[in-house]
């Protein structure tokens, strides 16, 4: 969230803000379709917020699919302090391989303007039209859109 003060937030703080809250719907309802409607790690608690394996300050990886997953804030939490069971959940439901990939792909630098996260936003709008994730777009959502065009 961000902060209150005196002066307006940046165009790219909005946009990684709008980004994240899209990204975390996208993954929570992909997540309640593969899984079902309870969090796949601890299968007590709703699905209620995007887990990420690696740490969302590292951009190259930050909006990857193969990093997120939704889970209860419980076992989000927990993920802090004891990583080690979440990294085998994940092993064991994708693989060894496809870990050691996310974890070089997290090791790159990558730099987003604007224009970049633009472009994720629509990407994501997209998938979740396409899957049917969501049914509250009645057309393309990326067709025609300009976001955040003042």
């Amino acid at each position: 969230m961000l902060k209150r003060s005196g002066k307006k937030p940046s165009i790219r703080k909005l946009l990684i803000l709008k980004l994240d809250n899209l990204f975390s719907l996208y993954i929570r309802l992909k997540t309640k379709n593969t899984f079902g409607p309870y969090c796949p790690f601890c299968s007590k608690n709703p699905i209620e917020c995007c887990f990420h394996f690696i740490t969302r300050s590292k951009y190259s990886v930050r909006w990857d699919e193969r990093n997120a997953v939704g889970s209860c804030h419980g076992c989000n939490y927990r993920m802090e302090y004891d990583p080690h069971k979440y990294v085998q959940w994940y092993i064991k439901n994708y693989g060894q391989e496809k870990y050691d990939e996310l974890i070089k792909d997290s090791n790159i630098i990558r730099k987003l303007d604007n224009e970049d996260l633009r472009l994720l936003c629509l990407e994501i709008k997209q998938k979740m039209f396409i899957e049917g994730l969501n049914k509250k777009f009645r057309r393309e959502p990326w067709a025609g859109e300009r976001p955040f065009q003042r």
